[in-house]
């Protein structure tokens, strides 16, 4: 059987689950004339808590697990506001600019070509 989210905190996820399954199940308890004006503070205050939760627990508020699952990203609203990119996968990798040279047993970087060394003895060329 495979898993419908793949998280490295199971946990967090029955959590979640477990929260949001409590705060639906409220509605049910209570007649329909008063759904509206009394328990409607107390589901918003509850499914608040699940939000808060599952952001805490896993860096992601509710929404983004469901985004993540089904775009197959891992996004985060969090990494957002950090300035980041909304996914992992969208975030552009920048190739470091180093200049390696064979050295006695061991290879050396550097972040400047090394100007005692011939450039045809680089190791590895970012060009």
């Amino acid at each position: 059987m495979t898993a419908i989210f793949s998280s490295p905190k199971p946990l967090a996820w029955r959590a979640a689950f477990l929260g949001a399954a409590v705060v639906f199940s409220l509605g049910a308890c209570s007649s329909p004339s008063s759904v509206y004006p009394t328990t409607l503070p107390a589901q918003v205050a509850a499914f608040l808590a699940v939000e808060g939760t599952s952001v805490i627990l896993t860096d992601k508020t509710i929404g983004d697990h469901i985004v993540s699952h089904y775009s197959g990203k891992n996004c985060s609203s969090v990494r957002l506001e950090q300035g980041r990119t909304y996914c992992v996968e969208d975030e552009a990798n920048p190739v470091a600019d180093v200049y390696c040279y064979r050295t006695l047993g061991n290879v050396t970087c550097y972040k400047n070509p090394d100007p005692s060394q011939d450039p045809s003895a680089r190791v590895r060329s970012e060009d």
